[in-house]
């Protein structure tokens, strides 16, 4: 068997994974790290203290991520 009818296997096999499997992957890898994010002492930190007057409303913070977004996709 030559190299290229060797290195044609896992290629195809990879791309048939890949393609039918590629959503449950994501899937199951985001729900690994949420797992090990809440059940880890990392889990119990809090963002901010319960009291703290938020410093913008919803709407503001949707904004910034917007923009932060359009300028991330102007960059790449």
């Amino acid at each position: 068997m030559s190299r290229n009818s060797l290195q044609k296997i896992p290629t195809t096999a990879q791309g048939y994974i890949t393609n039918r499997f590629g959503w449950y992957y994501l899937l199951d890898v985001s729900l690994f790290v949420a797992f090990c994010i809440i059940f880890s002492p990392i889990g119990k930190n809090k963002l901010r203290k319960p009291a703290k007057k938020l410093n913008f409303i919803l709407l503001s913070w949707f904004t910034m991520l917007f923009g932060a977004d359009m300028d991330i996709s102007l960059v790449f």
